[in-house]
């Protein structure tokens, strides 16, 4: 078993990069790449409501395991080359499995307990309580590398 950091966003605590070795009762190997996610327990949520139709869509990654940890949650994905979703257009298949989301849960989204509705309310909260907070540390790092210079960090 191997573990690769791979890049994180706003979209997480930590991602790694997990290739387990199976070994067949054959004696042959077999490498299966995962990814351990450290998340926010509302994308869990959100993964697990997914998986209600990912027999319509090739987009919706299998939760292979879920849990909690203190304040974090984590969940395990199989992983999947590809490119960062802020560096390509939202492909026709996504936008398929978003309406199917859509669909198989506007009748009973009552039952989607600790997903968070993304209306002005929501977006109001992402941008004072999480964006804002994070452009005013970068904001005080900017003035405190400028006092002391850049090569002391």
């Amino acid at each position: 078993m191997r573990t690769t950091p791979m890049a994180v966003g706003a979209a997480a605590f930590a991602i790694e990069r997990l290739d387990v070795d199976v070994r067949h009762s054959d004696g042959s190997i077999q490498t299966t790449a995962l990814v351990v996610k450290r998340t926010w327990a509302h994308e869990v949520l959100g993964l697990h409501a997914a998986q209600a139709i990912r027999a319509e869509t090739n987009v919706i990654p299998e939760l292979i395991c879920s849990g909690k940890e203190g304040p974090e949650s984590w969940l395990v994905t199989p992983f999947f080359e590809g490119s960062n979703p802020s560096e390509t257009e939202v492909s026709e298949a996504i936008m398929d499995a978003l309406a199917h989301l859509h669909a198989h849960w506007l009748a009973r989204c009552e039952t989607l307990q600790g997903i968070p509705v993304i209306d002005s309310t929501w977006w109001t909260g992402v941008c004072l309580d999480y964006s804002l907070p994070q452009l005013d540390q970068l904001a005080l790092m900017c003035r405190i590398q400028r006092l002391i210079g850049p090569e002391s960090f």
